[in-house]
């Protein structure tokens, strides 16, 4: 199984960013980097009722030699939390991340877009945006 499931991250709106303190003084071993890639980073719930909470999970995977650390993150909107299923991912292993989208602040007939932004410590991919949308019914 090459999905972790170790120190899990919960991502709330905020004004101020969570950060994994722990893992902020972490330094890759020379000639190490970590690489995330997200093969998925939208997805469409389509009709989605106010009273309904949505979720979606996508994949990130670290395709590096060096451990790759989601050292923060936050939401777009205070209707948008989620769970990462591990803030460190060794090589070649993966995380979850679980959007949890809840349409009761939106106004029926509106459709709505919101997002996550993790910061990682990939030097060429140090933000990742994973994004839900969903058309807001009664």
């Amino acid at each position: 199984n090459r999905v972790v499931v170790d120190i899990p991250m919960h991502i709330l709106h905020t004004p101020y960013r969570f950060t994994q303190s722990e893992d902020t003084e972490f330094s890759q071993p020379s000639g190490k980097n970590a690489r995330a890639s997200v093969p998925v980073d939208f997805f469409d719930f389509n009709n989605i009722k106010r009273s309904e909470i949505a979720a979606h999970s996508f994949e990130i995977v670290n395709d590096g030699n060096g451990d790759l650390l989601i050292t923060s993150g936050s939401s777009t909107c205070p209707c948008v939390l989620a769970e990462v299923s591990s803030s460190r991912i060794p090589p070649k292993k993966s995380a979850l991340v679980t959007i949890f989208l809840d349409p009761a602040l939106a106004a029926s007939g509106t459709d709505v877009r919101r997002g996550i932004i993790l910061e990682t410590n990939d030097p060429q991919n140090p933000k990742i945006e994973l994004w839900v949308q969903a058309a807001i019914i009664q």
